[in-house]
């Protein structure tokens, strides 16, 4: 079963919930914490949720910008800091995650901010391992550009690979990415538009890619940003998509990620 994006999201501040006031969580295993997520079709819980009030996101990325900070807002940044799409996903250089702590609440209420340090430091992990490989991660961060706001955003080519990691290896089918695998099937209404994002900026880049997750990941592989092997078998415990897809390859272990075309 995969939820539909507004119904994971309910899911998820459910979990949250109860983490934070009924703590019953506590008492199982990892593992029948994950299997548990698993059944009622919900992606794994981040470490780094923090909020911000809401009447003060102008002046926090203001803030940012005086101190220099290194970080990136990784998607759906169009509008901030005046409209806020969901949360905010924040990619942090770890020298900078104190100043992060010092403006941002960790008790619920305003706008909920997810943070992922630059090399998967603990707390700030997704699945308990780094976002990214923490050399792409760190690839995003120094080609960083600023969009009004003033705010952080990854340049193009990081914007369309991070997005497509993203909807691939993370999101999986709550992405709505059409899918040649059977019997898997996207949800049809995801909570932001994947393939039509992905669409316009392969358009920018002159890309020729299709935007399905088989096309997508392959394109990734192409490129370098396929995950190694310790870390994808992670990832597809997440996400029925990704298992199935390792399954029909044939795999016993994922391929190595290979280089053979350049985008940046």
């Amino acid at each position: 079963m995969v939820l539909s994006g507004r119904v994971e999201r309910s899911v998820r501040e459910a979990i949250r919930w109860e983490r934070r006031v009924l703590g019953i969580g506590r008492w199982l295993s990892p593992q029948v914490r994950r299997r548990l997520r698993q059944l009622v079709g919900a992606g794994p819980l981040q470490e780094g949720r923090r909020y911000a009030p809401t009447d003060e996101l102008p002046r926090l990325f203001q803030l940012l910008n005086n101190r220099r900070a290194r970080y990136v807002v990784l998607r759906w940044f169009d509008g901030l800091p005046d409209e806020v799409d969901g949360d905010i996903d924040f990619l942090v250089a770890d020298e900078d995650l104190p100043l992060f702590e010092s403006v941002l609440r960790s008790e619920s209420g305003g706008i909920p901010c997810d943070l992922y340090s630059e090399s998967g430091r603990r707390g700030y992990r997704y699945a308990d391992m780094p976002y990214f490989p923490p050399h792409l991660a760190k690839r995003i961060l120094s080609r960083a550009i600023i969009i009004a706001g003033p705010l952080n955003v990854p340049c193009d080519e990081d914007h369309f690979l991070s997005l497509a990691y993203h909807a691939v290896y993370q999101k999986g089918l709550r992405s709505g990415l059409p899918t040649m695998l059977s019997p898997v099937q996207p949800i049809p209404a995801p909570l932001h538009d994947y393939q039509g994002t992905l669409l316009r900026l392969a358009r920018k880049l002159g890309l020729s890619v299709e935007i399905s997750m088989e096309d997508l990941e392959d394109f990734l592989a192409e490129n370098g940003w396929r995950p190694a092997d310790p870390m994808l078998r992670q990832l597809a415990r997440h996400n029925p998509w990704l298992r199935k897809r390792m399954l029909v390859a044939g795999e016993a272990k994922p391929r190595a990620t290979v280089t053979k075309v350049q985008v940046a």
